[in-house]
Formats: structure tokens, sequence, C-alpha cells
């Protein structure tokens, strides 16, 4: 089965090598070069698109203020997007970073995190539901 997309847009790759697309009002299409080869971000299934696989990177740093600022003068001299617009607890007390990205394993969003704070970090991967899914799991298990 072959999926014909018609696409008006302008590509923008500042995001990592990312092009975004404008597809309708509200979506966006986000095809990703790699230097090796092209592949899709989406990949189409019988009833609609899988998205890649989606992480949750939590990276803890000492509670310091000039290893607070230390930490994020590193994540923001990588140049990468997910690190760059990584979120901050440190002005609440809550000295670690936190951002979301789409990658194939654990293992591939490990490596996004710098080489200084990977072993501590914690890599989460995450999971959407429809209220379909989860009521057949009840049923599932109660029966």
């Amino acid at each position: 089965m072959h999926i014909f997309l018609r696409l008006h847009f302008t590509p923008q790759a500042n995001l990592d090598g990312c092009f975004i697309f404008r597809v309708g009002p509200l979506d966006l299409l986000f095809l990703q070069m790699r230097p090796v080869n092209f592949r899709e971000t989406i990949r189409f299934q019988k009833g609609g698109f899988d998205s890649m696989p989606k992480f949750f990177i939590e990276v803890p740093h000492e509670a310091e203020a000039v290893a607070c600022a230390k930490a994020i003068r590193v994540f923001l001299e990588t140049g990468s997007h997910f690190l760059t617009n990584a979120e901050w607890g440190c002005m609440d007390g809550e000295h670690k970073a936190w951002f979301i990205i789409d990658v194939d394993t654990r293992e591939e969003a490990r490596n996004v995190v710098p080489h200084a704070f990977r072993r501590d970090a914690k890599i989460t991967r995450l999971s959407r539901f429809t209220l379909e899914e989860i009521n057949a799991m009840i049923r599932r298990h109660e029966g």
C-alpha cells in the first residue's frame, strides 16, 4: 500500500536536522534527516499511524548554585534542540532538568544526555492509552 501526502511547506532544518512541515491547521509532521539515510519518524499501520517511542528524561545535578549554572551551561553549549529547550526545576529547589524525546530506543535517549550526566539520568518510556484499550485490559485481568 502506498500513502501519498500532498504537502505545501517551507521546510526548516534548524532543530537537530528535523524538518518541520505543516500538514493541517494544527498538525505538524516531523521528518528526521540522518547522516547516512533518510527515514520518517512516523510509521504507518493498518488503522492509522504509530509514532516513534517517546521517552521522558530526568537529569539530576548538584544543588549548589554554581553546580546549577554549570549544568545549565553544559546543556546550552551542546546546541541540541532537545537540551537547549530542557525544563529546569532549580528555582523551585528541584535540581533536575526534564525533557521529552522521540527516539527508537532507551539507549538512544540516554545518548542524547551530555556524557557527564548520563549515569544519573532517569529514562522513562511514555505511553498513551485510549479508554477502549484500558477497558479491554481491565476485562482481561478481571476475568
